[in-house]
């Protein structure tokens, strides 16, 4: 515990934090200002990206975790995928699982 306080020293982390939360709301409104069907909503870095129907949402999920990404359906009909990456992700590693989604939600069609 007293070790995860140290984050917290300051206001860089919590200013990392909020940076890429904003990353992922815009990658993800990117990808359903494509496809009118899709809704997000989230706030800080836990996001949840309504794709409208279940089985599109499963097809997503197993093409993600054939590449690398592991993220679950929930929600009604299990329509909705959710993004909760740990606060102390790598830009680089964020930004590697987001293209794996976009990539996803393009295959699927």
């Amino acid at each position: 515990g007293a070790e995860a306080l140290e984050y917290f020293r300051g206001d860089g982390f919590l200013k990392d934090v909020k940076r890429k939360g904003e990353t992922i709301a815009a990658r993800l409104q990117g990808l359903a200002k494509a496809n009118g069907a899709m809704k997000v909503r989230g706030r800080g870095m836990i996001y949840g990206l309504d794709l409208g129907r279940g089985e599109i949402s499963a097809k997503i999920s197993r093409v993600c975790f054939d590449n690398g990404l592991i993220i679950a359906p929930c929600g009604p009909e299990g329509r909705v995928l959710k993004l909760i990456p740990p606060l102390t992700i790598e830009d680089a590693v964020l930004d590697e699982g987001l293209g794996i989604l976009e990539g996803a939600v393009r295959a699927a069609g």
